[in-house]
């Protein structure tokens, strides 16, 4: 008898872990950056041994080989890790969406190829040529696409912008790097932003060593060594830092963002579309990524088609319970990466506060999410920034 007693714990185990049932997904929204490109026009410098006649076979910021194969590996990895929910391609399950760049709306187009191949059978390695599938995205205008960053249209966020560059706080973190930034003046003769604004520089400088490095050219001499490819790195984070410093800023850049990705949750495995993919740029995803508190487990600068997914799940013992469930993918190590979400538990604000930070782990209650997503609504005012919904 004292033998099956101690029997009886480890049966009741059994039996909760077998009712135990795992989350139903629901919807897949992912957020991604452009494949590898070329360097835009405004990303080259004076002593940029790669110059206009080098490129005017390619053009400025185009999707380059290497670009188009990491799209398609995007895709593949999405097929893979949700095939059984993603089924066979229609129209009424995808809902492709771009920022007005070529370079982001070829890379759209070769995830969505890497998701839903065209042909009997699909093709684990990207090949060139390969089919491409088509989409039809909706359309807007220029101005009204919620990926186009504020600072190009919108005047009160770049007043809030330069305010946010020059203040004590981000120049308190700059002066750090000023024998660097003075190094590369001199080497570049750069003369956007330096010495005014070095993190602007370090952004397009990083960006411009990053397309030659992809492209298997050769670096220039003054950023040879890892020391220099870090410190740009570091700078241009803090202009990522810089461009959502306030409570105002935040709900101009990713306001709209995050509120397309909540009414899509809220919304989602009510009718046909099963996921969402969105082509954005890297400061997009940057953005979005400190707004969600996911700096602890997503790299500061994204790299090229880098991705965040968004997964609604709802509980099958209790079905209203929702979860939305963040992951990054890292195209670089081709990895998989569970996210947390950091927010104050009393006002729902970013803010380092030891005793009010709370991590979303990696299954957010929807209440949770709503609560973190809430500070960052546009408000009407927001709007006259040609903010659209």
């Amino acid at each position: 008898m004292i033998a099956y007693a101690g029997l009886i714990p480890c049966l009741l185990l059994l039996i909760v872990c077998r009712g135990e049932k795992a989350p139903r997904l629901e919807l897949l929204q992912v957020l991604f950056q452009n494949g590898d490109r070329t360097p835009t026009s405004e990303e080259r410098y004076p002593t940029d041994p790669y110059d206009d006649d080098y490129w005017k076979h390619m053009g400025y910021g185009v999707l380059t080989y290497h670009g188009k194969k990491r799209a398609y590996e995007l895709g593949r990895v999405l097929r893979r890790e949700y095939d059984d929910f993603l089924g066979e391609y229609s129209e009424e399950k995808v809902y492709p969406y771009s920022a007005d760049f070529s370079s982001s709306k070829q890379t759209l187009a070769w995830v969505l190829t890497g998701v839903y191949p065209l042909g009997e059978e699909a093709q684990e390695e990207w090949s060139d040529p390969m089919p491409l599938r088509s989409f039809t995205m909706p359309h807007q205008p220029d101005r009204r696409n919620c990926f186009k960053p504020p600072r190009l249209h919108c005047r009160k966020y770049q007043k809030l912008l330069e305010h946010a560059r020059r203040s004590a706080e981000m120049w308190r973190e700059l002066i750090k790097y000023e024998n660097f930034t003075a190094c590369v003046r001199s080497e570049t003769q750069v003369s956007y932003a330096l010495p005014d604004n070095p993190s602007v520089a370090a952004t397009h400088l990083l960006d411009n060593l990053r397309a030659v490095s992809s492209m298997g050219l050769e670096r220039p001499g003054w950023c040879a060594t890892r020391d220099c490819t870090d410190n740009l790195y570091s700078l241009a984070s803090l202009d990522y830092d810089a461009q959502v410093q306030s409570a105002e800023m935040r709900r101009l850049f990713v306001g709209t963002i995050l509120q397309v990705l909540l009414h899509n949750i809220e919304q989602g495995g009510a009718g046909d579309k099963k996921i969402y993919l969105f082509s954005a740029l890297a400061c997009n995803l940057a953005a979005v990524a400190r707004v969600l508190g996911m700096l602890d487990d997503v790299p500061a600068v994204p790299s090229y088609a880098d991705a965040l997914i968004l997964e609604k799940l709802r509980d099958e013992t209790d079905a209203e319970q929702v979860y939305v469930r963040a992951r990054y993918y890292e195209a670089a190590t081709a990895s998989l990466l569970p996210v947390k979400m950091t927010y104050n538990s009393k006002i729902g604000k970013l803010i380092k506060c030891l005793k009010c930070t709370k991590y979303c782990h990696h299954k957010c209650p929807l209440e949770t999410f709503r609560r973190i997503v809430k500070p960052t609504r546009p408000t009407d005012e927001d709007y006259d920034c040609d903010i659209a919904i």
